[in-house]
């Protein structure tokens, strides 16, 4: 049962906002927060 939805988390000292993209593999994750997508993506 989820105790909260679409709230700030912190997850190994990086804030986790509802809306920002996750991509993970073995070898570990990124977030990004989704106003930077495109700038990332470009990158």
């Amino acid at each position: 049962m989820p105790f909260a939805v679409n709230t700030p988390l912190a997850c190994g000292g990086v804030t986790v906002m509802s809306g920002n993209i996750i991509v993970a593999d073995d070898d570990g994750a990124v977030c990004v927060p989704a106003a930077r997508a495109a700038e990332v993506i470009q990158r």
